[in-house]
Protein backbone atom coordinates (compact mmCIF):
# COMPACT_ATOMS: atom_id res chain seq x y z
CA UNK A 1 0.00 0.00 0.00
CA UNK A 2 2.49 2.17 0.81
CA UNK A 3 4.09 1.80 -2.76
CA UNK A 4 0.68 2.44 -4.24
CA UNK A 5 0.61 5.66 -2.79
CA UNK A 6 4.06 6.72 -3.29
CA UNK A 7 3.65 5.85 -7.42
CA UNK A 8 0.16 7.44 -7.85
CA UNK A 9 -0.33 10.42 -5.02
CA UNK A 10 0.69 13.63 -5.89
CA UNK A 11 4.42 14.03 -5.44
CA UNK A 12 3.83 16.91 -2.81
CA UNK A 13 1.48 14.25 -0.67
CA UNK A 14 4.33 11.34 -0.27
CA UNK A 15 6.98 13.49 1.38
CA UNK A 16 6.34 12.54 4.96
CA UNK A 17 5.98 8.95 4.37
CA UNK A 18 6.68 7.76 8.04
CA UNK A 19 3.64 10.05 8.39
CA UNK A 20 1.19 8.51 6.36
CA UNK A 21 1.65 5.33 7.36
CA UNK A 22 1.28 6.23 10.86
CA UNK A 23 -2.25 7.70 9.62
CA UNK A 24 -2.62 4.40 8.15
CA UNK A 25 -1.75 1.47 10.52
CA UNK A 26 -1.06 3.35 14.29
CA UNK A 27 -4.34 3.98 15.09
CA UNK A 28 -7.37 1.60 16.00
CA UNK A 29 -9.35 4.19 14.75
CA UNK A 30 -9.03 3.64 10.85
CA UNK A 31 -9.33 0.74 8.48
CA UNK A 32 -9.48 -0.08 4.95
CA UNK A 33 -9.63 -2.59 2.49
CA UNK A 34 -7.52 -3.15 -0.73
CA UNK A 35 -8.23 -4.49 -4.10
CA UNK A 36 -5.75 -7.35 -5.27
CA UNK A 37 -4.91 -8.17 -9.20
CA UNK A 38 -3.09 -11.26 -9.45
CA UNK A 39 -1.96 -11.12 -5.96
CA UNK A 40 -0.27 -7.31 -6.78
CA UNK A 41 -2.35 -4.51 -4.47
CA UNK A 42 -3.97 -2.26 -7.10
CA UNK A 43 -6.56 -0.10 -4.86
CA UNK A 44 -6.91 0.80 -1.35
CA UNK A 45 -9.55 2.78 0.65
CA UNK A 46 -9.13 4.21 4.50
CA UNK A 47 -11.58 5.45 6.32
CA UNK A 48 -12.70 6.48 10.04
CA UNK A 49 -15.58 7.18 12.14
CA UNK A 50 -16.01 10.58 14.68
CA UNK A 51 -18.78 11.06 17.50
CA UNK A 52 -19.75 14.27 17.64
CA UNK A 53 -20.77 16.40 20.67
CA UNK A 54 -24.43 15.44 20.12
CA UNK A 55 -23.91 11.32 19.66
CA UNK A 56 -23.87 11.38 16.34
CA UNK A 57 -21.47 9.28 14.25
CA UNK A 58 -19.88 10.98 11.40
CA UNK A 59 -17.25 8.82 8.76
CA UNK A 60 -14.54 10.12 6.89
CA UNK A 61 -12.17 8.97 3.90
CA UNK A 62 -8.90 9.47 4.58
CA UNK A 63 -7.42 7.72 1.53
CA UNK A 64 -8.42 6.10 -2.22
CA UNK A 65 -5.89 5.24 -4.66
CA UNK A 66 -6.28 3.31 -7.75
CA UNK A 67 -3.07 2.00 -9.68
CA UNK A 68 -2.97 4.29 -13.19
CA UNK A 69 -3.27 0.44 -15.22
CA UNK A 70 -6.12 -0.43 -13.27
CA UNK A 71 -8.21 2.94 -13.73
CA UNK A 72 -11.98 2.29 -15.32
CA UNK A 73 -12.34 -1.11 -14.03
CA UNK A 74 -14.49 -0.62 -11.42
CA UNK A 75 -11.69 -0.89 -8.21
CA UNK A 76 -12.72 2.71 -6.93
CA UNK A 77 -16.42 2.00 -6.89
CA UNK A 78 -16.22 -1.36 -5.40
CA UNK A 79 -13.37 -0.16 -3.03
CA UNK A 80 -15.53 2.84 -1.99
CA UNK A 81 -19.01 0.31 -1.75
CA UNK A 82 -17.20 -1.35 1.10
CA UNK A 83 -16.29 0.87 2.93
CA UNK A 84 -19.37 3.31 2.50
CA UNK A 85 -21.17 -0.41 4.03
CA UNK A 86 -18.48 -0.69 6.90
CA UNK A 87 -19.20 2.76 8.25
CA UNK A 88 -22.79 2.55 7.86
CA UNK A 89 -22.49 -0.84 10.04
CA UNK A 90 -20.66 1.92 12.25
CA UNK A 91 -23.79 4.02 12.65
CA UNK A 92 -22.17 6.78 10.34
CA UNK A 93 -25.28 9.04 9.44
CA UNK A 94 -23.06 10.99 7.13
CA UNK A 95 -19.89 10.21 5.00
CA UNK A 96 -17.25 12.71 4.27
CA UNK A 97 -14.22 12.65 1.84
CA UNK A 98 -11.31 13.85 3.81
CA UNK A 99 -10.84 15.32 7.28
CA UNK A 100 -11.42 13.22 10.03
CA UNK A 101 -9.89 14.42 12.99
CA UNK A 102 -7.82 13.71 14.63
CA UNK A 103 -6.26 11.98 11.85
CA UNK A 104 -6.09 13.19 8.66
CA UNK A 105 -4.19 13.99 5.58
CA UNK A 106 -6.37 16.10 3.57
CA UNK A 107 -9.10 18.27 4.66
CA UNK A 108 -11.13 17.11 1.33
CA UNK A 109 -10.14 16.60 -2.24
CA UNK A 110 -7.44 18.56 -3.90
CA UNK A 111 -8.96 21.38 -6.38
CA UNK A 112 -6.57 19.89 -8.82
CA UNK A 113 -7.87 16.63 -8.85
CA UNK A 114 -11.29 17.25 -11.17
CA UNK A 115 -11.47 13.44 -11.67
CA UNK A 116 -11.21 12.36 -8.30
CA UNK A 117 -14.29 14.95 -7.30
CA UNK A 118 -16.48 13.67 -10.11
CA UNK A 119 -15.48 10.56 -9.27
CA UNK A 120 -17.45 10.96 -5.98
CA UNK A 121 -20.11 13.39 -7.14
CA UNK A 122 -21.12 10.35 -9.28
CA UNK A 123 -21.34 8.36 -6.26
CA UNK A 124 -23.62 10.23 -4.43
CA UNK A 125 -21.56 13.42 -2.83
CA UNK A 126 -22.20 16.22 -2.53
CA UNK A 127 -20.06 19.67 -2.96
CA UNK A 128 -20.27 21.16 0.82
CA UNK A 129 -17.54 23.59 1.10
CA UNK A 130 -14.08 24.58 -0.06
CA UNK A 131 -11.43 24.88 2.12
CA UNK A 132 -7.65 25.52 2.16
CA UNK A 133 -4.30 25.74 3.30
CA UNK A 134 -2.24 28.87 3.32
CA UNK A 135 1.48 29.11 2.39
CA UNK A 136 4.34 31.48 4.44
CA UNK A 137 7.63 32.01 2.52
CA UNK A 138 10.47 32.81 5.04
CA UNK A 139 12.00 34.98 3.07
CA UNK A 140 11.75 39.05 3.87
CA UNK A 141 9.02 38.00 6.64
CA UNK A 142 9.35 39.61 9.69
CA UNK A 143 9.34 36.50 12.45
CA UNK A 144 10.91 38.55 15.40
CA UNK A 145 10.01 37.99 18.95
CA UNK A 146 7.45 40.40 20.58
CA UNK A 147 6.65 41.20 23.85
CA UNK A 148 3.49 39.27 25.29
CA UNK A 149 4.08 40.93 28.95
CA UNK A 150 4.01 38.60 31.52
CA UNK A 151 2.89 35.66 29.26
CA UNK A 152 4.62 32.58 29.17
CA UNK A 153 5.58 30.72 26.04
CA UNK A 154 7.36 27.36 26.13
CA UNK A 155 7.66 23.73 24.59
CA UNK A 156 5.21 21.39 26.12
CA UNK A 157 6.30 18.73 28.47
CA UNK A 158 5.18 15.27 28.58
CA UNK A 159 4.77 15.69 32.28
CA UNK A 160 2.43 18.18 32.04
CA UNK A 161 0.04 16.35 29.25
CA UNK A 162 -2.72 15.00 31.06
CA UNK A 163 -3.07 18.54 32.78
CA UNK A 164 -2.82 20.37 29.61
CA UNK A 165 -4.87 17.55 27.45
CA UNK A 166 -7.72 18.30 30.08
CA UNK A 167 -7.82 22.04 29.95
CA UNK A 168 -7.82 21.47 25.73
CA UNK A 169 -10.58 19.22 26.05
CA UNK A 170 -12.56 21.38 28.39
CA UNK A 171 -11.85 24.89 26.06
CA UNK A 172 -12.63 23.24 22.72
CA UNK A 173 -14.73 20.38 23.53
CA UNK A 174 -12.14 17.52 22.33
CA UNK A 175 -11.69 19.55 19.34
CA UNK A 176 -7.84 19.01 19.39
CA UNK A 177 -6.53 17.04 22.05
CA UNK A 178 -5.92 13.90 20.19
CA UNK A 179 -4.40 15.83 16.87
CA UNK A 180 -1.78 17.50 19.13
CA UNK A 181 -0.54 14.22 21.11
CA UNK A 182 0.76 13.31 18.28
CA UNK A 183 3.44 16.38 18.52
CA UNK A 184 4.49 14.15 22.08
CA UNK A 185 6.06 12.00 19.48
CA UNK A 186 7.93 14.64 17.80
CA UNK A 187 11.64 15.42 18.84
CA UNK A 188 11.69 17.94 20.58
CA UNK A 189 8.00 18.85 21.20
CA UNK A 190 6.48 20.30 18.53
CA UNK A 191 3.90 22.29 20.59
CA UNK A 192 3.72 25.96 21.93
CA UNK A 193 1.56 26.76 25.25
CA UNK A 194 1.06 30.03 26.41
CA UNK A 195 0.44 30.65 30.38
CA UNK A 196 -0.54 33.29 32.32
CA UNK A 197 -0.36 32.97 36.20
CA UNK A 198 0.13 29.17 35.86
CA UNK A 199 -3.38 29.10 33.85
CA UNK A 200 -3.09 28.03 30.20
CA UNK A 201 -4.38 30.59 27.79
CA UNK A 202 -2.90 29.19 24.33
CA UNK A 203 -1.36 26.58 22.40
CA UNK A 204 -0.01 26.01 18.44
CA UNK A 205 1.37 22.56 17.54
CA UNK A 206 3.04 21.78 14.00
CA UNK A 207 4.07 18.71 12.55
CA UNK A 208 1.14 16.91 13.92
CA UNK A 209 0.07 14.64 11.66
CA UNK A 210 2.30 15.17 8.49
CA UNK A 211 5.53 16.88 8.23
CA UNK A 212 5.55 20.62 7.03
CA UNK A 213 2.34 21.52 8.04
CA UNK A 214 1.44 24.29 10.82
CA UNK A 215 -1.83 23.56 12.72
CA UNK A 216 -3.88 23.58 15.49
CA UNK A 217 -3.87 27.04 17.12
CA UNK A 218 -6.01 28.11 19.88
CA UNK A 219 -6.36 30.70 22.17
CA UNK A 220 -8.29 31.39 25.00
CA UNK A 221 -11.17 34.04 24.66
CA UNK A 222 -9.67 36.17 27.53
CA UNK A 223 -6.33 36.24 25.28
CA UNK A 224 -8.03 36.94 21.67
CA UNK A 225 -6.85 40.70 20.00
CA UNK A 226 -3.70 40.29 22.30
CA UNK A 227 -1.35 39.31 19.35
CA UNK A 228 -0.81 36.24 21.65
CA UNK A 229 -2.02 34.28 18.58
CA UNK A 230 0.14 35.85 16.26
CA UNK A 231 3.17 35.50 18.36
CA UNK A 232 2.31 31.26 19.34
CA UNK A 233 2.36 31.16 15.37
CA UNK A 234 5.87 32.96 15.26
CA UNK A 235 7.13 30.50 17.63
CA UNK A 236 6.58 27.64 15.69
CA UNK A 237 7.55 29.34 12.22
CA UNK A 238 10.95 29.87 13.64
CA UNK A 239 11.53 26.20 14.37
CA UNK A 240 10.91 25.40 10.59
CA UNK A 241 13.72 28.49 9.74
CA UNK A 242 15.82 26.85 12.66
CA UNK A 243 15.43 23.28 10.03
CA UNK A 244 16.18 24.98 6.84
CA UNK A 245 13.21 25.19 5.77
CA UNK A 246 12.15 27.80 2.98
CA UNK A 247 8.74 28.37 3.93
CA UNK A 248 5.68 26.10 5.02
CA UNK A 249 2.11 25.34 5.01
CA UNK A 250 -0.77 26.11 7.30
CA UNK A 251 -3.20 23.31 7.17
CA UNK A 252 -7.57 23.62 6.67
CA UNK A 253 -7.28 27.48 7.57
CA UNK A 254 -10.21 29.14 9.23
CA UNK A 255 -9.50 32.82 9.15
CA UNK A 256 -7.36 33.66 6.49
CA UNK A 257 -7.47 37.31 7.00
CA UNK A 258 -5.45 36.40 10.24
CA UNK A 259 -2.62 34.86 8.99
CA UNK A 260 -2.39 37.02 6.09
CA UNK A 261 -1.98 40.20 8.17
CA UNK A 262 0.27 38.28 10.76
CA UNK A 263 2.85 36.67 8.45
CA UNK A 264 1.52 37.28 4.91
CA UNK A 265 0.61 33.72 4.26
CA UNK A 266 -1.44 33.26 0.65
CA UNK A 267 -3.99 30.80 -0.09
CA UNK A 268 -1.72 27.17 -1.79
CA UNK A 269 -4.15 24.54 -2.01
CA UNK A 270 -7.92 24.39 -2.19
CA UNK A 271 -9.79 21.30 -1.12
CA UNK A 272 -13.57 20.45 -1.80
CA UNK A 273 -15.28 19.18 0.79
CA UNK A 274 -18.15 16.50 -0.07
CA UNK A 275 -20.49 14.71 1.77
CA UNK A 276 -23.14 11.98 1.50
CA UNK A 277 -26.13 11.25 3.90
Amino acid sequence: VAELCRRELLPADTTDNAGLDRLLWDTSSIFGYVAESKEIIVGAIFGSTTQGDDGSISGSIALIVVDANHTRQGIGTALLAGLELKLHSLQANEIWTGGGQPRFWWPGIDENLPGVINFFENAGYTREETVSNMRVTFENTDLEPRSTGRTLIRRLTKAEWPVFREWMDRTWKGQWGAEVETTLNRSPISCFVASLDNEYIGFAAYDTNRLGLFGPMGTSPLARGTGLGSELLRHCLREYIDQGKPDCDIGWVGPMEFYEKAVGASVSSSFARLRKV
